[in-house]
């Protein structure tokens, strides 16, 4: 009995292993066609009925499990036989083109690829049969035509005789690299219109990628040609070696300002930042960012050397400058302002403006300050005084101006100070000038008619007195001529006086002139002894004359004019008899020295003290002379003083109370020549020299009746007389005379428009012109003798000198 299951089981045992090699070798064929070969086997016959059958039975159970399992299985199996064609395909497969519940099989691969994997099925299939297996990627095409990207893995099984295909659905993956390549090529084209440069470093420092503006701001043709440079060959000599450690450290670092080389050798200035890569907490790499910050360099360097002008400006201008603070406390201050205002920089910049400005100019600028912040003006300007840290006021010019910040709020002030102080004396030196200019003009013209009015009238006392007394025909008896002396003298008194007044005038108004020529001293001191004698001999003082040439030794000569010397002589010998006792001694008395000439005037008069002496050069001040009925006017020995001035020298003054004074005239020496003395005071007429036609231009009678008199000692002279100037134009153009006339202030017009229309009618422009009139200004003389007038006799007239040109005129 148990023989007999041990042979059963044995068999079993055998069956079942051939079951097993039968089954692997007819897989192919289908578990339903080799169940139905191994029943159909006559051998087998008995056996499957007895032992097969429920082997068979257990392993179709365990294939139908296989099959199930293969066929939930997301991955497609695909086996084909030797000619390539489907035998079997799981569910899979079938999901993956679409194509569930329906049999491939019999179908050949290429049918199910897309159109364009087909062609390269079957190359896959040979390379499979010749290697044995082949894995690649291929496109399936879906029921709805679409392609289906796969990799399958295909294995040439040769014991078997047939293909197994493992496909797996690569549509995900290759969706998601197409979206990576997609993303990476906009990111490229991203980073290709970045204006900044780029450039990414793996983390062997070597670069890996770079865009094109890297490329073109480091001079290469394409970002290729930067791939695979070390990252120290980027940067230019003299950049700083810890800069180049940002490629060896995973933190991020700010950016810098550094220098890289172009490929053409130059130095690009780049602003350069650093990112570190990390992966899984590892250092992937770095990107680096520049931008070329050439121009702004340049334009750092122009506002650096612009703010350094700026603050030379500030610093170095010749005038104040101050950055005022919106309390108004200066926040600045340039050294010329604190120059200016006598303080140093440290002390302004404690104080508020208004502490230097003077308390009565605040209200007007505080008022202009208000209007500056409120918008009202854009600036201003004002005049006013300020402190100086002494305490002294200056004036100045200060222009002031608001700068508002970005928003447009007011900020600060700026306000620019010039010292006016100079410029304000000169307007009050000019105000004053002016002041005084027109009262020089208006006494000028105030002298001008004084002299007009005082010498017209003297003109007729001493002009009828000079008549009488050269009057051949009827002459005087001695008693008339005594008095008829004393009117000339009380006149010619006050002719000097009103000829001192008006010399005064001119000195101070800068309008006297003077003609230097060489003078014998001894000549002039002569002609002043000679016409002060009268006053002397009446004085009782003897007048002595001391010096070369008086006595027959060389002469004393100067350089001086004629007639001013011998007004200043006449003034000092004067005073020095006017103001000596009975018996006294008044000398003249002067020595040559190398380069000059001292003239003294001594007399043994009353003399002045002290203090009479410390005024003794005011005008008009007679120093109490005015008291001792001595005549005077207080301003001979100022003008005297000018006068030498004027001439070069000078006069100075020693005097003793009760003893006496000496006045000393000093003048420049001259080389010896010869000099002549006029004789103004003729006693005799010179004799007529030939006929003369005269038309006299005067609207005084008086004056006319002087002229007739005086041309009575010339019968062959003819004389015609106009009232006025248009009458004299119209007699001149009626019958032309040889000489005329003219009083230079007519009714009707002036001497000087007469004259221009004289000169201006071709029939009158011949006439000789003779002006003769009280007005003395050398003004008024220089505008005539300009003009044309050969003479100009001024009134009280001098008989003798008229007479004397006209004999000229009737000669010449």
């Amino acid at each position: 009995m148990l023989g007999l299951v041990l042979s059963v089981v044995l068999v079993i045992f055998a069956a079942d292993l051939i079951v097993l090699t039968v089954t692997e070798r007819w897989w192919h064929h289908g578990l339903g066609e080799w169940t139905e070969i191994l029943v159909d086997d006559a051998a087998l016959s008995l056996l499957c009925a007895a032992v097969l059958v429920p082997v068979l039975r257990g392993w179709q159970r365990r294939a139908h499990l296989a099959e199930r399992a293969m066929d939930i299985a997301s991955d497609g199996f695909v086996v084909m036989d030797m000619h390539k064609r489907v035998v079997r395909t799981n569910e899979g497969y079938r999901a993956m083109l679409g194509r569930a519940g329906e049999r491939l099989s019999g179908r050949s691969l290429s049918e199910l690829s897309h159109r364009d994997a087909a062609t390269t099925i079957d190359e896959q299939l040979e390379e499979a049969r010749r290697l044995g297996v082949n894995r690649s990627f291929s496109l399936q095409s879906r029921v709805d035509g679409s392609s289906l990207p796969v990799q399958m893995t295909t294995a040439w099984l040769a014991d078997l005789g047939c293909f197994a295909a493992f496909v797996r659905d690569e549509s995900t993956r290759v969706e998601a690299e197409t979206r990576l390549r997609e993303q990476a090529a906009a990111t490229r084209r991203l980073l290709d219109a970045m204006a900044e440069g780029v450039l990414g470093f793996d983390d062997q420092g070597r670069c890996s990628f770079a865009n094109r503006s890297a490329a073109r701001m480091l001079c290469h043709r394409s970002p290729a040609a930067l791939v695979g440079r070390g990252v120290t060959s980027f940067f230019a000599a003299g950049s700083p070696d810890r800069e180049l450690v940002w490629l060896r450290t995973a933190e991020q670092l700010g950016s810098r300002e550094l220098s890289m080389r172009r490929a053409d050798g130059t130095v690009l200035a780049v602003d350069c930042s650093c990112h570190a890569l990390e992966h899984d907490d590892r250092s992937s790499g770095h990107v680096v960012t520049f931008i070329d910050i050439g121009e702004r360099i340049s334009a750092r360097s122009e506002r650096d050397r612009t703010a350094r002008q700026l603050r030379d400006t500030f610093e170095l201008a010749p005038v104040g400058m101050a950055r005022i603070a919106l309390d108004g406390r200066f926040a600045e201050v340039n050294g010329a302002l604190a120059e200016t205002l006598g303080r140093t920089r440290d002390e302004l910049l404690a104080l508020h403006w208004q502490q230097v400005t003077r308390p009565e100019d605040l209200p007007p600028e505080t008022a202009r300050i208000r209007r500056l912040l409120r918008g009202e003006e854009p600036r201003y300007s004002i005049e006013k005084r300020m402190l100086r840290g002494d305490g002294s006021v200056i004036w100045v010019l200060q222009a002031v101006t608001l700068v508002r910040d970005a928003d447009d709020r007011p900020d600060y002030l700026v306000a620019v100070t010039k010292d006016i102080s100079a410029r304000k004396q000169a307007e009050a030196a000019v105000r004053a000038a002016d002041v005084a200019l027109r009262a020089n003009a208006a006494k000028t013209q105030f002298l001008s008619r004084m002299s007009h009015e005082l010498r017209t009238p003297l003109n007729a006392v001493l002009g009828f007195a000079q008549l009488l007394r050269l009057d051949r025909q009827h002459p005087l008896p001695a008693e008339a001529a005594h008095r008829v002396q004393m009117i000339e003298q009380a006149g010619a008194h006050l002719l000097a006086l009103i000829g001192d007044v008006l010399d005064l005038s001119r000195i101070e108004a800068g309008q006297l002139q003077v003609s230097p020529e060489v003078v014998d001293v001894a000549e002039v001191a002569a002609e002043c002894s000679t016409m002060l004698r009268a006053q002397a001999d009446a004085k009782g003082v003897d007048v002595v004359l001391q010096g070369h040439g008086a006595d027959g030794s060389p002469r004393a000569l100067v350089r001086a004019d004629r007639v001013r010397l011998r007004q200043v002589l006449l003034n000092l010998l004067s005073n020095a008899i006017k103001y000596n006792r009975p018996g006294g001694k008044a000398s003249v008395e002067w020595k040559p020295q190398e380069s000059h000439c001292e003239i003294r005037v001594v007399d043994n008069g009353v003399g002045m003290s002290d203090a009479q002496q410390a005024h003794l050069f005011e005008p008009f001040n007679r120093l109490g002379a005015e008291r001792s009925g001595v005549e005077g006017t207080g301003i001979g020995l100022v003008l005297a003083r000018h006068l030498a001035q004027l001439m070069g020298g000078d006069l100075g003054v020693q005097s003793r109370s009760d003893i006496g004074t000496t006045v000393t005239l000093t003048l420049d020496g001259a080389e010896p020549t010869a000099a002549g003395i006029d004789d103004t005071h003729p006693t005799t007429l010179p004799a007529s020299l030939g006929h003369l036609r005269v038309l006299y231009a005067e609207d005084n009678q008086v004056n006319v009746e002087i002229v007739r008199g005086a041309l009575q000692a010339r019968p062959a002279f003819a004389l015609r007389v106009a009232s006025s100037g248009s009458q004299a134009l119209a007699l001149a153009r009626a019958d032309v005379p040889d000489l005329m006339l003219v009083d230079m202030h007519l009714g009707d017009t002036t001497g000087l428009e007469l004259a221009t229309a004289l000169l201006a009618d071709p029939r009158t422009r011949g006439i000789r012109l003779v002006a003769l009139s009280a007005d003395a200004l050398p003004a008024q003389i220089d505008a005539a003798l300009r003009l044309g007038f050969e003479a100009y006799l001024t009134k009280p007239v001098d008989v003798a000198q008229l007479l004397r040109v006209l004999d000229g005129a009737a000669g010449g």
